[in-house]
């Protein structure tokens, strides 16, 4: 095993990208071991994730804190689940706002939903937790060739709304 003291040195030779990626493999081992620190951007994910479902649900889902504290083993999967998306939208929205990533998360909620909604199984926060793995193929299949040619920043355009549409 390597000392932590050569580690830290050979991280003051790492560039920026390099640092960054040894930063989110870092988060990603302490959410998976249950360490993690909170991130807006999981409570963020989250209210969204249940707003877009209570919509669709007409049910009532517990806020943030209390699904932190009594659901721990969801939460974990949540964890990571938050963390990878995180992490792929910096990687195909670089400089993405807050508002903007609100708005991926509900674009996102919305598509994982409507597959679930589509087949046997019952929504719940947990099957829409458990299904965000298919995104990819959501996402090609609602917006297809978008993510092969980098159209997918149009999603965030404001001047793209549903009113020019109608």
């Amino acid at each position: 095993m390597i000392p932590a003291q050569q580690i830290k040195q050979l991280l003051i030779k790492l560039t920026a990208q390099e640092l960054r990626e040894i930063e989110l493999l870092a988060e990603q081992y302490r959410s998976r071991k249950g360490l993690g620190k909170m991130r807006a951007e999981d409570e963020l994910l989250y209210t969204t994730l249940i707003e877009v479902l209570a919509y669709k649900t007409k049910t009532v889902y517990m806020p943030f804190p209390i699904f932190q504290k009594n659901q721990i083993t969801l939460f974990k999967k949540f964890k990571t689940v938050s963390l990878d998306l995180d992490t792929w939208i910096k990687d195909q929205f670089p400089g993405v706002t807050r508002t903007q990533k609100r708005r991926l998360y509900s674009i996102f909620s919305e598509l994982v939903i409507d597959f679930i909604d589509s087949g046997p199984i019952p929504l719940s926060v947990k099957t829409v937790i458990n299904s965000f793995q298919y995104l990819p193929g959501l996402i090609d299949k609602s917006f297809p060739g978008y993510l092969e040619a980098g159209l997918l920043d149009s999603l965030l355009d404001v001047n793209n709304s549903a009113e020019e549409f109608g």
